[in-house]
């Protein structure tokens, strides 16, 4: 199952190794906070994360809940599964 307007190969509209490994990450260990994915990528600044999660969000990869005063839960939305062998050979730094 492919997400709606954003495929899994080079071109535009495809998804980044960052959007991959969120993805990968959330399958794995289900919802996480924004803080705690960008902890995932220690190469990746924290702005990176965040609009790697906003792109994943308007096309229904991810969704996003008020977790606290200052903190949004983000965890697979309907069009997140995409199905085995997506994001595969993605690493993950520190996930369990």
């Amino acid at each position: 199952m492919a997400l709606q307007g954003i495929r899994t190969g080079q071109g535009q509209g495809d998804l980044s190794s960052v959007e991959l490994t969120l993805l990968q990450a959330l399958r794995m260990g289900g919802a996480r906070t924004i803080d705690q994915l960008a902890s995932l990528l220690p190469s990746v600044s924290w702005s990176q994360v965040f609009l790697a999660v906003d792109r994943l969000s308007r096309v229904g990869a991810v969704t996003m809940r008020r977790a606290g005063n200052r903190e949004y839960l983000v965890s697979l939305g309907p069009a997140g599964g995409m199905g085995p062998g997506v994001g595969q050979g993605v690493g993950i730094h520190g996930a369990a």
